[in-house]
Protein backbone atom coordinates (compact mmCIF):
# COMPACT_ATOMS: atom_id res chain seq x y z
CA UNK A 1 0.00 0.00 0.00
CA UNK A 2 1.41 3.57 -1.17
CA UNK A 3 1.97 5.85 1.44
CA UNK A 4 -0.13 9.21 0.77
CA UNK A 5 1.71 12.79 1.22
CA UNK A 6 0.42 14.47 4.63
CA UNK A 7 1.53 17.96 3.86
CA UNK A 8 -1.21 20.00 3.66
CA UNK A 9 -2.44 18.29 6.56
CA UNK A 10 1.06 19.56 8.53
CA UNK A 11 1.05 22.59 7.28
CA UNK A 12 -2.53 23.16 8.91
CA UNK A 13 -1.48 21.88 12.19
CA UNK A 14 1.65 23.92 11.79
CA UNK A 15 -0.41 27.05 11.31
CA UNK A 16 -2.92 26.39 14.28
CA UNK A 17 -0.05 25.68 16.27
CA UNK A 18 0.87 29.45 15.50
CA UNK A 19 -2.03 30.63 16.11
CA UNK A 20 -2.23 29.30 19.88
CA UNK A 21 1.42 31.02 19.94
CA UNK A 22 0.34 34.69 19.07
CA UNK A 23 -2.98 33.88 21.30
CA UNK A 24 -0.53 33.02 24.12
CA UNK A 25 1.86 36.13 23.58
CA UNK A 26 -1.81 38.21 23.81
CA UNK A 27 -1.54 36.85 27.13
CA UNK A 28 1.89 37.62 28.24
CA UNK A 29 1.51 40.82 28.55
CA UNK A 30 -1.36 40.41 31.50
CA UNK A 31 0.79 37.70 33.56
CA UNK A 32 3.24 38.09 35.67
CA UNK A 33 6.47 36.42 35.18
CA UNK A 34 6.63 32.87 37.35
CA UNK A 35 2.31 32.98 35.44
CA UNK A 36 3.94 32.81 32.21
CA UNK A 37 6.86 30.70 32.56
CA UNK A 38 4.95 28.47 34.30
CA UNK A 39 2.11 29.09 31.05
CA UNK A 40 5.38 28.34 28.43
CA UNK A 41 6.39 25.23 29.89
CA UNK A 42 3.04 23.59 30.00
CA UNK A 43 2.07 24.92 26.43
CA UNK A 44 5.05 23.76 25.30
CA UNK A 45 4.65 20.47 26.59
CA UNK A 46 1.31 20.40 25.25
CA UNK A 47 1.54 21.60 22.02
CA UNK A 48 4.61 18.94 21.15
CA UNK A 49 1.95 16.19 22.19
CA UNK A 50 -0.54 17.37 19.96
CA UNK A 51 1.20 17.55 17.27
CA UNK A 52 2.69 14.51 17.52
CA UNK A 53 -0.49 13.11 17.93
CA UNK A 54 -1.85 14.63 14.59
CA UNK A 55 0.71 13.54 12.56
CA UNK A 56 0.33 9.85 13.83
CA UNK A 57 -3.27 10.16 13.14
CA UNK A 58 -2.74 12.05 9.94
CA UNK A 59 -0.60 8.56 8.67
CA UNK A 60 -4.24 7.00 9.26
CA UNK A 61 -6.44 9.34 7.82
CA UNK A 62 -7.67 10.24 11.99
CA UNK A 63 -8.54 13.90 13.18
CA UNK A 64 -6.49 16.52 14.28
CA UNK A 65 -5.64 16.27 18.10
CA UNK A 66 -5.96 19.99 18.36
CA UNK A 67 -8.79 21.13 16.25
CA UNK A 68 -10.85 18.19 15.80
CA UNK A 69 -10.94 18.22 12.02
CA UNK A 70 -10.34 15.72 9.84
CA UNK A 71 -7.08 15.20 8.32
CA UNK A 72 -7.55 13.37 5.30
CA UNK A 73 -6.49 14.81 2.29
CA UNK A 74 -9.08 17.50 1.30
CA UNK A 75 -8.94 19.84 -2.01
CA UNK A 76 -10.60 22.96 -0.83
CA UNK A 77 -13.04 25.30 -3.07
CA UNK A 78 -12.49 28.55 -4.78
CA UNK A 79 -14.90 31.27 -3.90
CA UNK A 80 -14.76 34.84 -5.69
CA UNK A 81 -15.83 37.80 -4.19
CA UNK A 82 -18.15 40.10 -6.41
CA UNK A 83 -15.90 42.97 -5.85
CA UNK A 84 -12.49 40.75 -6.70
CA UNK A 85 -14.81 39.25 -9.91
CA UNK A 86 -15.23 42.62 -10.53
CA UNK A 87 -11.77 43.57 -10.25
CA UNK A 88 -10.55 40.65 -12.29
CA UNK A 89 -12.74 41.56 -15.18
CA UNK A 90 -10.53 44.12 -15.42
CA UNK A 91 -7.74 42.72 -15.88
CA UNK A 92 -6.07 41.28 -19.07
CA UNK A 93 -7.26 37.69 -20.85
CA UNK A 94 -3.82 36.24 -20.52
CA UNK A 95 -4.06 37.20 -16.13
CA UNK A 96 -7.27 35.92 -16.10
CA UNK A 97 -5.99 32.52 -17.08
CA UNK A 98 -3.30 32.66 -14.84
CA UNK A 99 -5.59 33.74 -12.00
CA UNK A 100 -7.51 30.57 -13.04
CA UNK A 101 -4.69 28.38 -13.02
CA UNK A 102 -3.75 30.14 -9.82
CA UNK A 103 -6.96 29.11 -8.49
CA UNK A 104 -6.68 25.47 -8.89
CA UNK A 105 -2.95 25.67 -7.22
CA UNK A 106 -5.16 26.93 -4.42
CA UNK A 107 -7.50 24.35 -4.18
CA UNK A 108 -5.10 21.86 -4.00
CA UNK A 109 -2.95 23.53 -1.14
CA UNK A 110 -4.76 26.69 0.12
CA UNK A 111 -1.79 27.57 2.53
CA UNK A 112 0.65 28.10 -0.78
CA UNK A 113 0.23 31.81 -0.49
CA UNK A 114 1.97 33.56 2.50
CA UNK A 115 0.09 34.46 5.52
CA UNK A 116 0.13 38.50 5.94
CA UNK A 117 0.85 40.41 9.30
CA UNK A 118 -0.05 43.37 11.72
CA UNK A 119 -3.57 43.82 10.97
CA UNK A 120 -3.95 41.59 7.91
CA UNK A 121 -3.02 38.76 9.61
CA UNK A 122 -6.21 37.18 8.82
CA UNK A 123 -5.41 36.89 5.07
CA UNK A 124 -3.12 35.08 2.89
CA UNK A 125 -1.38 36.52 -0.17
CA UNK A 126 -0.88 34.19 -3.32
CA UNK A 127 2.06 35.66 -5.67
CA UNK A 128 2.01 35.29 -9.49
CA UNK A 129 3.44 36.73 -12.72
CA UNK A 130 1.71 37.08 -15.82
CA UNK A 131 4.20 37.78 -19.06
CA UNK A 132 6.62 40.96 -17.46
CA UNK A 133 4.06 41.93 -14.71
CA UNK A 134 3.51 40.42 -10.94
CA UNK A 135 0.71 39.89 -9.57
CA UNK A 136 -0.84 38.85 -5.80
CA UNK A 137 -3.98 37.35 -4.89
CA UNK A 138 -5.63 38.32 -1.31
CA UNK A 139 -7.67 35.51 0.16
CA UNK A 140 -8.93 34.24 3.51
CA UNK A 141 -9.53 30.10 4.24
CA UNK A 142 -12.74 28.50 5.37
CA UNK A 143 -11.26 25.46 6.99
CA UNK A 144 -15.30 23.92 8.31
CA UNK A 145 -16.66 24.34 4.62
CA UNK A 146 -13.23 23.90 2.91
CA UNK A 147 -13.35 27.20 1.15
CA UNK A 148 -10.49 29.33 -0.18
CA UNK A 149 -12.23 32.93 0.23
CA UNK A 150 -10.76 35.08 -2.60
CA UNK A 151 -11.20 38.80 -2.26
CA UNK A 152 -8.45 40.60 -4.33
CA UNK A 153 -7.06 40.12 -7.75
CA UNK A 154 -4.54 42.74 -8.56
CA UNK A 155 -0.92 43.96 -9.81
CA UNK A 156 1.43 44.09 -7.27
CA UNK A 157 1.71 48.17 -7.61
CA UNK A 158 -0.66 49.18 -4.81
CA UNK A 159 -1.81 45.82 -3.98
CA UNK A 160 -1.53 46.16 -0.36
CA UNK A 161 -2.79 49.31 -0.52
CA UNK A 162 -6.07 48.45 -1.80
CA UNK A 163 -6.18 45.78 0.30
CA UNK A 164 -6.02 47.71 3.60
CA UNK A 165 -8.70 50.02 2.00
CA UNK A 166 -10.58 46.72 1.54
CA UNK A 167 -10.26 45.86 5.18
CA UNK A 168 -10.59 48.92 6.79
Amino acid sequence: MARTSTKPNNVRIFEEAREAIIRLETLSRVLTRPELESLEILFDKHATALIAKSLQEAERGGVCAYCQNPLMEETYRVYITPSARKEAKKLPRPVREAVLDASRLLEKDPFAGERLTGSLHMLYSFHFSSGQSQYRIAYTLDHPRQLVIVHLVHSRENFYAKVKRLFH
